[in-house]
């Protein structure tokens, strides 16, 4: 993970074991949810092909459910599927050195979306 983060918390007797287990959170969360990770829970879910199914853990269904119903909630204003829109501006895991012109973007918007 390359994140940094400070955690706050009251005065526990073994400060060592919770900040294992604090750790061992963070560590599920990025394996799970990395896509800088060709092998996390989220990057073999992205790969699936239409039709395919995967088994996923709890706490990733978590999140797609609460996905799903952020979008929903917001009439699609919040679409956790925008992927290969997000890797055609650049700001994904490939690199882009230019910008994406009109064909690229409009594939890229055919292929991405939660009701896509």
């Amino acid at each position: 993970m390359a994140s940094r983060y400070t955690a706050k918390g009251r005065v526990c007797a073994d400060e060592a074991d919770a900040r294992a287990r604090l750790e061992a959170a963070f560590y599920t969360v990025d394996s799970a949810m990395s896509n800088w990770s060709g092998e996390s829970e989220v990057s073999r879910f992205n790969r699936l092909s239409p039709g395919q199914t995967m088994q996923v853990t709890e706490g990733f269904r978590e999140v797609l459910e609460e996905s799903g119903r952020i979008y929903a909630g917001t009439d699609g204003l919040f679409d956790p599927a925008i992927g290969e829109l997000i890797e055609v501006w650049g700001f994904g895991v490939r690199t882009q050195s230019s910008l994406p012109g009109d064909a690229e973007i409009q594939m890229a918007r055919r292929r991405s979306g939660w009701d896509g």
